[in-house]
Order: structure tokens, then sequence, then C-alpha cells
């Protein structure tokens, strides 16, 4: 487990597109959305995140139920060595973010 400063100094070398969609959200715009058929039941959705470009898919079957979803994560987006992140680290991870901004900013 990696300390809140360690963890400030890893998000600090987050690109700043990974820190938006950890303050926001990813973004899911229909123009991103593709379909394919897996087979004569089931049909396979996959969006790509306009700001980091993580991929979600589902497959789902001719009915609606839904057999499988999940994310996939750009390289470097799943920060390795750390595990599930608890309220106090992900403030960490968003603080970076501000600081990111406020760096960007002409007073």
């Amino acid at each position: 487990m990696k300390s809140l400063d360690e963890l400030a100094e890893i998000a600090d070398e987050l690109p700043t597109n990974y820190l938006r969609c950890r303050l926001w959200g990813h973004t899911w715009p229909e123009k991103n959305e593709r379909s394919e058929v897996i087979d004569l039941n089931t049909m396979k959705f996959t969006c790509v995140c306009d700001s980091c470009e993580a991929e979600k898919f589902r497959n789902v079957t001719v009915l609606g139920s839904l057999l499988q979803s999940g994310l996939i994560y750009p390289e470097g987006y799943v920060l390795l060595g750390v595990g599930h992140l608890t309220t106090a680290e992900r403030d960490v991870i968003r603080a970076a973010y501000v600081r990111r901004v406020l760096e960007r900013r002409s007073y």
C-alpha cells in the first residue's frame, strides 16, 4: 500500500486527460459507439471515452439480457501497486488535477 504522499507523486505524473476522467467520470459520446454481431443471439456494443480512450463494452442478447460488461483502461490509467482506492486516495488524485488546472491559469 502506498502512502498518500507517494500516491500524490504518482498522480502528478498522470496525463491530464486521465486526471480529468478521475474527476468528472468518463465521457461516452454516441459518435464513439460501435456494435458488432457476435452470434445469432448476441451483440457486442463498445464505446470509447473521448478524454482518456478507456473502452466500455456490453455483450447483450437480442432480448436485451446483459451477458457481460466491463471497462478496458488505456496503459498507465490503472495505478499499479495501489489496489482499490479509498476516498482519501481518490481525493489525492483529484487534487493533482486541481493543481494542474491552477498551474495553467494566468492571474
